[in-house]
């Protein structure tokens, strides 16, 4: 108990899926929201439950968002200041 799943999405596509911080991606896996609230998941032969207090956490992300991001992190020009001498 204690283990942790970390799905990320990306426009509703997966990017990325960790158990305990170690990418599995890509492999098969599974994920039931119950009745109460709970979830539970299988991958790799591993069974989580938040009943018994593993994690299973869902990013998302939209793309728009992530290009955004990663347009600044390449240096693209900053917009220029008006009010200052070219």
């Amino acid at each position: 108990m204690g283990r942790r799943l970390d799905v990320y999405l990306r426009d509703g596509e997966i990017e990325d899926v960790r158990l305990d911080g170690e990418s599995l991606w890509p492999s098969w896996f599974k994920i039931e929201w119950k009745e109460n609230g709970q979830r539970s998941a299988k991958i790799r032969g591993a069974r989580l439950s938040t009943n018994f207090g593993d994690e299973i956490v869902i990013h998302q992300a939209s793309a728009a968002a992530l290009t955004g991001t990663a347009r600044g992190r390449r240096g693209a020009a900053r917009p220029r200041d008006e009010g200052a001498a070219p």
